[in-house]
């Protein structure tokens, strides 16, 4: 498992099973899927619903990286597995990837990228060279890994980074086997398609994955009888599907499967109610959700240029196509004050309009505030987050109010938190 390739392979290694099952249908060849990558979570996982791979795969600990080219072959095994088992567990993984670690790979302008994501990433700066095994908190990968740049570390991600939205963009809808549409992967979309010669068009208006509500428009030029299938996530509490101001309570977890004979144009109001979800990971530490998306410390940032690591001889680099390293200006060694079985009484939400950019710390659009003191021995070793102290912790310094934002929106982070003992 040591050589550079093996998250890939395991990305790419997820959706053979299904290959089987083409061939050779046996309906345990999900189960086997399913179970790789709940072994995988197991092991290996982390919070924004990928998988240490720093080269290697590497536990746990939320300060070991993953890389992006390993992000964006998972996303394609899932859109591949969710096409030909449509399982919705395959749909929220997708999703919680694509909004959560994918954006946060990429600086805000779409200029920059990492090689290496951390869910603690509280700092992106070089302390030595490949060599110095002391001073890099990666298996193989130089202390320089995440990071923000053109071709930071290695040229791959920055050929396959390109592959992640344009194949999550056309995985959104699926046919049906009974001439049917499904929308299998739920994002703001516009779909014109045939059946026979009837032409039909299916909108979804929407703010997901920022907001409850998706309205879908199907306009259709003649009357025709079909099938229009809704992934509803497995984390929607009481989800409803509304037509014509008949509201209907559907089941989580499934393909809701509307059939009837459309015509003129109809609108469908699904609302899938966020609740906060509290999930414990390492060293005890929490992790705070709400629908698909994952939250963050909204940490103040600093960027400086770093000269490339090799520079051609009398061939000098343009500012703009330097490497950028990253630093904080704001804390972020916080232990959580939270109330883990009712987390509403101590997490407050500020919605905002969403804005052009909102995968960026300035834009994101949902912010949540919740209290916190700091952990003064929870500091950087090896330019990388130390491991979260065990919980519950102990600290008395002062009780502050934090901000947490959409992990997808930040470059600095902190996803993985202790919680400090109560009473």
């Amino acid at each position: 498992m040591g050589n550079r390739q093996t998250c890939i392979k395991s990305c790419h290694g997820y959706k053979s099973s299904c290959f089987v099952y083409r061939r050779y249908p046996l309906l345990s060849d999900n189960d086997i899927a399913k179970n790789i990558i709940i072994t995988m979570d197991k092991y290996h996982g982390q919070a924004a619903g990928i998988f240490s791979g720093d080269e290697c795969l590497a536990g746990k600990m939320p300060s070991q990286g993953t890389e992006l080219c390993a992000v964006v072959e998972y996303m394609y095994s899932l859109e591949v597995l969710l096409s030909i088992f449509g399982d919705t567990f395959y749909g929220d993984r997708l999703e919680k990837i694509a909004y959560n670690a994918l954006p946060a790979f990429v600086s805000p302008d779409m200029w920059t990228h990492q090689y290496d994501q951390q869910a603690n990433q509280v700092i992106c700066c070089e302390t030595g060279d490949i060599n110095d095994t002391d001073n890099r908190i990666y298996t193989n990968n130089s202390p320089r890994a995440n990071s923000f740049g053109l071709e930071p570390q290695y040229t791959c991600c920055t050929a396959n980074m390109h592959q992640g939205w344009p194949k999550f963009a056309s995985h959104l809808w699926m046919r049906t086997h009974d001439s049917g549409f499904a929308a299998a992967v739920l994002a703001p979309s516009l779909i014109e398609e045939k059946i026979g010669n009837t032409t039909i068009k299916i909108e979804l208006k929407t703010d997901y994955p920022f907001c409850e509500e998706l309205n879908f428009i199907i306009s259709i030029d003649k009357t025709i009888e079909f099938p229009l299938m809704i992934r509803i996530p497995k984390w929607a509490k009481e989800p409803t599907v509304e037509i014509k101001g008949k509201k209907t309570h559907v089941e989580s977890n499934s393909f809701y499967s509307i059939k009837r004979s459309w015509s003129d144009t109809t609108k469908i109001k699904v609302n899938l109610p966020m609740s906060v979800n509290i999930e414990r990971r390492y060293n005890n530490s929490i992790t705070i959700s709400r629908g698909p998306l994952v939250y963050s410390l909204k940490i103040g940032e600093e960027w400086k240029k770093i000269p490339p690591v090799k520079e051609k001889k009398n061939q000098k680099v343009a500012n703009d196509y330097l490497d950028s390293e990253v630093y904080p200006t704001t804390a972020w060694n916080y232990a959580l004050d939270i109330n883990e079985k009712n987390p509403t009484d101590s997490i407050t939400f500020d919605i905002k309009k969403l804005g052009n950019v909102p995968f960026s710390p300035k834009g994101a659009p949902i912010e949540l505030k919740v209290k916190g003191r700091r952990v003064p021995n929870w500091k950087i070793i090896k330019s990388a987050a130390a491991a979260p102290p065990k919980s519950p912790v102990h600290s008395n310094e002062s009780l502050e109010e934090l901000t947490l934002i959409p992990y997808g929106c930040t470059n600095l982070r902190v996803t993985e938190f202790p919680v400090l003992e109560r009473g």
